[in-house]
């Protein structure tokens, strides 16, 4: 394995309908915990702070916080509402204990916050003088916060819930957890809509203020944050380019940080990374990727001594008697460097952590990667798509899918090239019966032909008509939220005029040379550079908005309840981050048809008041014939996908069990529910075998679905008998950012007893039990699912696949008679909406939360990954057809 490449393993290549983002090693970005609250007590006149919660909402964190840093709010609601800073802990004054951390600063040097305790099922928190805030009166809350790395956890005390309640104290214990952690707070740091800035302080004169608007700004001012590092930290009071260091007469190791050169010594004349002196195959500074660039390593190295590296960094920077960078102006050099390293632009955040003024923050691009060298892989592109900015009438944020054709075949040697596995195989069909599968002529009727296909129409046919691999780099530009990149299985061609939503156009970003005169002109998605890139430059479909590619591409791209047709996309690739670099474990390789469709499903957020665009790049480096050993496998375990019944204003928790095959290698593990899933949880072997248990459906599904049922109990298991009590291996509790928890070294499973590789999964749902709770299934607001097989979306909403529940199931969602009964016949009118009150107010329209493939309605689906060093068979067959997609994402270094 290549000396710098992060040893992530390998991702199953999962075939896709919805999307579900999965991450090696282990957090979700921007996951939140609720937590139930033991106890808090805030005494000002005694300079006194605590809190405590434990139990197994405290989940288990896959976060170091002497790597990952953390953060604590306090805040309270209500007439006489106040806060704390959000109170940055020295990373240095963590410490690990045999069960998780423990932090210690008796001088309270932040925020007054002297101990903390973090580990599973345990949360407590103490403060004493300097402590940041004296409730002014009585509280309607108090909320606790707390953040490591991208994850969060809150926890909730209401007035009810309080002892005492007063000017300058507040006393209270027993608080439940709450449905959800707010999804926007002013002063944690993280500016959100509706917020015109968020540095997390309480400063005035820094340009933020603690109202979270903008203000006048007293410091120096810079143009750009890369100026403002070079003045701040190149040409300030580390040393970094003085005599001693980087100037310009002797720079060490020929690096110069002077301000005339310091970027192209860093970032080399193209942009892209300059090679280290130390360690060749090592950028000074990786556009995207803090950990892996030296400059970063070096600079860190001796801010935390006690870090561990990819490499080692030898000398820390600044080098002798010079001071260690401050942790906020290290922070800011990893904002920087994760967002593009850009030269011009403003990064979020870093005016606060140099205390520099800089203009508003700017959207940032990351230039084009190189592709792969000749001969050893190729380079797939997504055109760019316009970004909205933020204004005071719109939101910056967008969900697209759309596109690309490639065509591979000729860039690829003989040596990466295979038979695809069948799920990637061409099927063809005659012309005149679609439903009459054939391989010639001869299999089709008296004059019909075999030439239409009903799977993987894009790739060859027959040879050696899928290449490996075993490595993908991909970048993107730095808003983006996920992305989601996907292969089309399907039937239906680019050029197909009715399938891709309108015409292939050509999207460019403003800067390429062929903008002016060619971006938006159409084009043929045929017309690509077989010999140098594989690809049509800028050639796509038109741009969809939509979750999840909702309303996007052909008919063939709908989810497969059955597994027969439908589940056309096979999810290949995706990250969260702007640079994901993924190398499979040893001997383990994935698989692309040499020519298709590739879908590009792409969120992102541009919080500035600038227009931009959204591009990413994705490269596969060829499996050498070594790593063609073991295919990657999926779990997709669906059985009990509709086994939801949770009534109106209510909850439900179901659980299911899964086996894993003997001696695999599990190094994976995820979950898919929607809106209404808000807690699951999964615990490894050993379990016993069990089943949730069917709701009746609500209404018998005919004969001519094929026998298919939304779920089918198994009268050979016992029902389960619910959760264990003891901690999870997993949790997550946001439907659409799922926990992907990844095991290195992965944990292997050979026992012969069933009990030893049986995992227990089990999903709480709520439908609207609280204020905080996820909304209530609305009748009138619930989609009709889509058409599936030939039947219309309407004729399987009987049948109970999605959509509004049927009338006479409908209560009232609200005023004098909520919860009770209110619908009658077939449909809702003003008699039924009558019995829960005003008429006009149309409250006749609460329904239970079932499933079905729309997010108002619910899925259970536990998905993972692994591989088994023997396998049986070199095809990727075993992964299931018609599973959600995952999303690998960057992993720690």
């Amino acid at each position: 394995m290549h000396p710098f490449r992060r040893p992530i393993l390998g991702r199953s290549l999962l075939l896709a309908a919805l999307a579900v983002l999965v991450a090696p090693k282990a957090h979700a970005h921007d996951q939140t915990y609720p937590v139930a609250g033991d106890s808090i007590l805030l005494q000002s006149d005694q300079q006194i702070f605590q809190f405590e919660a434990s139990g197994p909402e405290v989940p288990t964190l896959d976060h170091d916080p002497t790597v990952d840093g953390t953060a604590i709010l306090v805040r309270g609601v209500g007439a006489n509402a106040g806060r704390t800073a959000n109170v940055t802990l020295d990373r240095n004054l963590w410490a690990a204990t045999a069960t998780g951390f423990e932090y210690s600063d008796p001088n309270g040097t932040r925020g007054g916050i002297t101990h903390v305790v973090l580990e599973p099922g345990l949360l407590s928190i103490q403060a004493g003088a300097g402590f940041g805030w004296s409730p002014g009166g009585a509280q309607d809350e108090v909320w606790v916060h707390m953040r490591i790395g991208d994850t969060g956890l809150c926890s909730r005390f209401t007035s009810g819930e309080a002892s005492s309640n007063a000017a300058g104290t507040f006393s209270a214990s027993g608080a439940t957890a709450p449905a959800a952690c707010p999804a926007q707070v002013c002063g944690d740091g993280i500016p959100q809509a509706p917020e015109a800035c968020d540095d997390g302080n309480l400063a005035t004169g820094d340009g933020c203020e603690a109202t979270c608007e903008t203000g006048p700004c007293n410091a120096q001012s810079y143009a750009t944050t890369f100026e403002a590092i070079q003045g701040v930290i190149f040409e300030g009071g580390y040393g970094c380019s003085d005599g001693l260091c980087h100037d310009s007469v002797a720079p060490k190791n020929d690096l110069e940080l002077t301000h005339a050169v310091a970027y192209e010594s860093l970032l080399g004349p193209d942009g892209q990374g300059k090679a280290s002196y130390k360690y060749p195959d090592l950028k000074l500074v990786e556009r995207g990727a803090p950990e892996l660039s030296l400059l970063y390593i070096k600079l860190a190295a001796k801010t935390f001594p006690n870090l561990s590296f990819v490499v080692d960094p030898g000398t820390s920077m600044p080098s002798g008697s010079s001071p260690a960078l401050s942790q906020d102006h290290l922070l800011a050099v990893w904002k920087w460097i994760r967002e593009g390293a850009p030269r011009e632009g403003v990064v979020p955040d870093t005016q606060a952590l140099l205390g520099t003024c800089l203009p508003p923050p700017t959207p940032l691009k990351i230039p084009p990667p190189p592709p792969p060298a000749p001969g050893t892989g190729v380079q797939l592109l997504q055109t760019p798509w316009d970004l909205a900015p933020t204004t005071p009438t719109s939101q910056g944020e967008d969900e697209i899918c759309m596109a690309t054709y490639y065509d591979v075949s000729q860039l690829v040697p003989d040596w990466a090239k295979v038979p695809c596995p069948d799920y990637l195989q061409p099927v063809q069909a005659c012309a005149g019966d679609l439903s009459r599968t054939c391989t010639s002529d001869g299999d089709c009727a008296v004059g019909d032909t075999c030439t239409a296909f009903v799977k993987n129409a894009n790739n060859y046919v027959g040879g050696d008509n899928c290449f490996v691999y075993d490595r993908s780099l991909l970048l993107q530009d730095p808003q983006s939220h996920h992305s989601i990149i996907q292969l089309y299985t399907g039937a239906y061609l680019p050029d197909d005029p009715n399938s891709w939503n309108g015409a292939w156009t050509r999207k460019l970003e403003p800067d390429d040379p062929d903008y002016a005169m060619h971006d938006g002109e159409e084009c043929d998605p045929w017309a690509i550079d077989a010999a140098t890139t594989g690809t049509n430059h800028g050639c796509s479909s038109p741009v969809v908005s939509g979750i999840a590619c909702g309303g996007f591409g052909p008919p063939d791209m709908q989810f497969s309840l059955t597994g027969q047709g439908g589940g056309t996309l096979v999810n290949f690739s995706g990250s969260q981050e702007p640079y994901f670099d993924q190398s499979f474990a040893d001997g383990v390789y994935a698989t692309l048809p040499l020519a298709g469709i590739v879908v590009w499903n792409s969120h992102a957020f541009n919080l500035t008041p600038t227009p931009s665009t959204m591009a990413q790049y994705l490269n596969l480096e060829f499996a050498p014939p070594e790593n063609q050993r073991y295919p990657v496998q999926g779990i997709f375990d669906a059985q009990w996908i509709f086994a939801q019944n949770v009534p109106p204003f209510g909850t439900e928790e179901i659980c299911a069990t899964y086996t894993i095959p003997q001696h695999a290698h599990l190094y994976e593990l995820s979950s898919h529910t929607h809106l209404r899933g808000v807690g699951w949880r999964t615990w490894g072997p050993p379990n016993t075998p069990c089943q949730p248990g069917c709701p009746a459906p609500y209404k018998e599904i005919p004969a001519a679905f094929g026998g298919f049922k939304l779920c089918s109990n198994d009268l050979t298991l016992p029902i389960c008998e619910g959760p264990r009590p003891d901690p999870p291996l997993y949790y997550s509790n946001q439907y659409s950012d799922p926990l992907q928890l990844d095991f290195d070294p992965p944990r292997v499973y050979d026992s012969p007893n069933v009990e030893d590789r049986t995992f227990l999964y089990c999903s709480l749902y709520d439908n609207g039990s609280t204020d905080s709770s996820p909304p209530v299934k609305s009748y009138a607001n619930t989609p009709m699912p889509p058409g599936i097989f030939g039947f219309p979306g309407e004729i399987l909403n009987q049948y109970g696949i999605g959509g509004p529940c049927p009338a006479d199931k409908v209560v009232c969602s609200d005023g004098p008679n909520k919860g009770a009964a209110c619908g009658s016949g077939t449909t809702i009118d003003a008699t039924d909406h009558a019995v829960c009150g005003d008429p006009a107010l149309a409250l006749c329209d609460a329904c239970p939360a079932r499933g079905g493939v729309t997010t108002q309605d619910e899925m259970f689906i536990l998905l993972g990954s692994y591989y088994i060093p023997e396998p049986e068979t070199s095809a990727l067959g075993a992964v299931v057809l018609g599973t959600l997609a995952w999303l690998a994402r960057r992993r720690r270094a």
